[in-house]
């Protein structure tokens, strides 16, 4: 809840203290809103392929594993010693 509060303190903040105090114009206070929305959005729609690409692993075999089956196949073998 007080992160939520802080954020949304900031966020009403900036824009504010952009236009009443330091002057900028309604135009540039709105680009750096948007900027910032789409900074903060736009990495969400490439990481499943860059987790993808990370997190696949080539065996001996060249068999293509994620490290999730990787870790299940290694909690099976212990529990089966």
């Amino acid at each position: 809840m007080s992160s939520a509060a802080a954020d949304y303190i900031i966020m009403t903040a900036t824009p504010m203290s952009m236009h009443v105090i330091d002057d900028f114009s309604l135009v540039q206070t709105k680009f750096v809103i948007q900027s910032h929305v789409i900074v903060m959005f736009l990495p969400s729609l490439f990481t499943p392929n860059y987790c993808q690409t990370i997190w696949t692993l080539k065996n001996d075999d060249n068999q293509h594993h994620t490290i999730s089956n990787l870790y299940h196949n290694w909690l099976y073998q212990l529990q089966f010693k």
